[in-house]
């Protein structure tokens, strides 16, 4: 039976504690259901192998209140594994893909409901996931971040080694290496033998390629956001989520307007504060 996207954040257990859960479950029974989300399974694949295997008949559950699957898939997974603080922050990493597709399809779901949306709350195009923290900062880093109990901070460092060095990325999953010695790895001088002019204009493209990338990304945000159906999002969001987003807006203004102020050396006289 097909996994969902979610499910696969963590990896299967390996053959001995499969045989192991297989036996658990043949003296004593399946005590947690499948849990099963659009034809595939979202939280259970260890035991619907273990179950297939002891001969134990299969039970599923079908909810229906998931707001995000990627959420839900670690919220029930993250307190079964012995993972170390970088194996956190990796699978973090991995949820803000996972979850800006979530957004998308929440924007596509609210678009196609017009007016029926303002009956469906949930479907406002800023999750309510953990009401709090989360009402401050809503991003995908914040989401991922509250979700693996580790700062967004510390996940964008985990997204930036996945982006540059993936065979180390998967090291860190695996629990070989820390996040901080990946990094060191990463950002590293060049090792002996190598040539340090080389290594230097790698470096710098590699700079130039994250300044491009995240422009790109800045761009393509605020295009879309200004292409956004404002009276709508105001018939069907509460008085609080306008305020949060509006406050959000502000301070991504305001940290683009120091960005601006650092690469110009203060100099671009088209930047006004405020």
């Amino acid at each position: 039976m097909k996994a969902h996207p979610a499910a696969e954040l963590f990896p299967m257990m390996t053959e001995a504690e499969l045989r192991q859960l297989a036996e658990d479950i043949k003296a004593h029974g399946l005590a947690d259901p499948i849990t099963m989300l659009d034809g595939m399974i979202l939280d259970g694949r260890n035991r619907f192998e273990a179950c297939k295997r002891a001969g134990v008949d299969l039970r599923y559950e079908h909810p229906q209140d998931i707001e995000s699957p990627t959420v839900y898939v670690v919220s029930k997974n993250l307190h079964r594994r012995h993972l170390t603080v970088s194996q956190r922050a990796a699978i973090g990493a991995e949820m803000m893909p996972l979850l800006r597709a979530e957004a998308k399809q929440r924007q596509l779901a609210g678009a196609a409901a017009g007016g029926a949306a303002k009956n469906h709350p949930g479907e406002c195009l800023m999750p309510k996931l953990a009401q709090g923290t989360m009402k401050q900062d809503r991003s995908v880093r914040a989401i991922s971040g509250n979700a693996v109990g580790i700062g967004k901070t510390t996940i964008q460092l985990a997204a930036n080694i996945k982006r540059d060095d993936p065979e180390e990325f998967e090291r860190i999953k695996a629990g070989v290496v820390t996040l901080q010695d990946a990094r060191r790895k990463v950002e590293s001088e060049p090792a002996k033998g190598e040539d340090p002019t080389k290594m230097r204009l790698v470096v710098k493209d590699a700079n130039r390629r994250r300044m491009e990338d995240g422009l790109s990304m800045v761009r393509g945000a605020c295009r879309g956001l200004a292409s956004l159906n404002i009276a709508g999002i105001k018939d069907v969001c509460s008085g609080d989520d306008l305020a949060t987003w509006a406050s959000v807006a502000n301070e991504c203004a305001k940290q683009l307007r120091d960005f601006a102020r650092k690469i110009s050396n203060g100099q671009n006289s088209e930047i006004k504060a405020g």
